[in-house]
């Protein structure tokens, strides 16, 4: 979604933020990871408006192995 706001589109951007975020709501989701730095930059905040809570790959690598924990 980035690249397409990156381009100018931000109607076509909009759009494809609604789809994922609606995605994510159907699923059920309660953590969404990120592996794209501006993906996350463009839908952190509205992720966290849904109550689902973002996170980088590199945080969930993290968790894994016992260095971060899993909040909310």
């Amino acid at each position: 979604a980035s690249v397409i706001r990156l381009q100018q589109n931000y109607e076509l951007f909009k759009t494809n933020q609604k789809k994922n975020i609606e995605d994510m709501i159907s699923a059920e989701a309660q953590y969404c990871v990120f592996n794209c730095p501006m993906c996350y930059s463009s839908l952190s905040e509205a992720v966290k408006m849904k109550e689902i809570h973002p996170l980088m790959m590199h945080e969930l690598c993290q968790i894994a192995i016992g260095e971060k924990k899993l909040g909310k």
